[in-house]
């Protein structure tokens, strides 16, 4: 629990508990430990599985990219071209 706080803090959103989700806030596939594992979007800190948040982007927190999700990467891929 002190790791995700520590993330929270750093990136400045409140992470969605693993505990509170069984399948992918993106495309609704169960989660399963071995075959489709949970990942936390860097933006928004809701939960998606690997397909729904494969791409890499930088955010708060972080010169590096990191783990968003594909709503988080479109809000940041528009303001970034205007």
């Amino acid at each position: 629990m002190v790791v995700k706080q520590r993330k929270q803090s750093k990136y400045g959103v409140t992470w969605q508990l693993d505990a509170d989700i069984d399948a992918c806030n993106g495309c609704g596939r169960p989660f399963h430990k071995l075959t489709r594992r949970r990942h936390h979007c860097r933006r928004c800190g809701m939960i998606f599985c690997n397909a729904c948040s494969a791409q890499r982007r930088t955010v708060r927190g972080s010169d590096n990219p990191k783990r968003v999700c594909s709503a988080c990467m479109r809000v940041i891929d528009a303001s970034s071209a205007a």
